[in-house]
């Protein structure tokens, strides 16, 4: 099943939804979000947050999967409403934000989404930069502990960006991530998004797959479930291959890479395929590191010496 709305993936994880991004809370005893939008979208993230957990409930973690900027322009804002919440996420992801430069980078990209929806920020530069930070680094295989028999582990994705992580949610067997999934947005609509590594792309793929999944829940296009899962993850396999394979006979043939872009670009646009939101220099961006990440001379590791995740047994 594709669900798109808000509402229960499992007995654990609920769904949230905005104009450009689908949002999971975790609910054991505390309560878990994983990433924060755009800042754009604060005021209809905040109003889900109450609307379900009410306004006496908190919101104790942020769990970030990068330091992409539509995943933590949310975090200023949300620090306000919930003075005790922690920020979670790898030791990558917290070297990115501790960067004043590649945050002010990252507050550009979200004040101009709020602009083209007509928002101001709602906060000075300064603050929201002092805002975006790791305040506990989670490793490869870490978890926490929500409460009420509900653990949440980390596990290291890279490939859409280096730093990418998932989460896995026990009991319920759900899968929530960034891009490491790609994105879907429903039959034959399976896009890879590999920006920085087609070989670490395919190898997370390969690591996700050894899971057993009851869940897979994308930060763009909503959750699916049941068998839906395994055929969606080979079926990504091949799209990245096939996209990368596509790319590299172009290259073969004389075509060089900001070509192959240009004439890829519409498409991506006319089909809203763009992992990083609806803007066109957010999509040109994603489609040409995919592009250069395509043209990079390596391979995946074989199938059967790819790592498996032992948590999956």
């Amino acid at each position: 099943m594709w669900i798109k709305c808000s509402g229960g993936i499992t007995e654990s994880v609920f769904q949230l939804t905005s104009a450009v991004s689908t949002h999971f809370m975790i609910l054991g005893d505390a309560i878990a979000m994983v990433d924060s939008g755009i800042s754009a979208s604060r005021e209809r993230i905040a109003q889900e947050l109450k609307t379900y957990l009410g306004d006496e409930a908190s919101l104790d973690y942020i769990l970030l999967t990068h330091a992409h900027f539509d995943h933590v322009g949310g975090i200023p804002y949300l620090r306000e409403l919930y003075p005790d919440l922690e920020v979670l996420g790898s030791p990558l992801t917290a070297e990115i934000l501790v960067d004043d430069d590649n945050v002010a980078a990252l507050y550009e990209q979200n004040k101009v989404c709020a602009e083209a929806a007509k928002l101001d920020m709602g906060m000075d530069k300064e603050a929201w930069i002092s805002s975006v930070r790791i305040d506990r680094i989670m490793g490869d295989g870490d978890a926490i502990d929500l409460g009420d028999d509900v653990e949440v582990k980390l596990i290291a994705t890279p490939g859409h960006s280096e730093d990418c992580v998932a989460y896995f949610v026990q009991p319920d067997a759900a899968l929530v991530c960034g891009e490491a999934a790609g994105w879907f947005g429903g039959r034959d609509k399976v896009c890879a998004s590999f920006e920085s590594s087609y070989k670490d792309f395919v190898d997370s793929l390969d690591r996700l797959s050894s899971l057993e999944i009851k869940a897979l829940g994308f930060p763009h296009g909503g959750a699916i479930t049941g068998e839906m899962v395994p055929k969606y993850l080979t079926s990504l396999r091949q799209e990245a291959e096939h996209f990368r394979g596509a790319v590299r006979e172009r290259i073969a043939h004389g075509e060089i890479i900001e070509e192959i872009v240009t004439s890829l670009l519409p498409e991506w646009q006319a089909q809203n395929i763009s992992p990083e939101g609806p803007f066109v220099s957010a999509q040109e961006a994603s489609l040409a590191a995919m592009v250069r990440a395509s043209a990079v001379n390596e391979e995946p590791a074989a199938e059967e010496e790819s790592e498996v995740v032992e948590e999956a047994s």
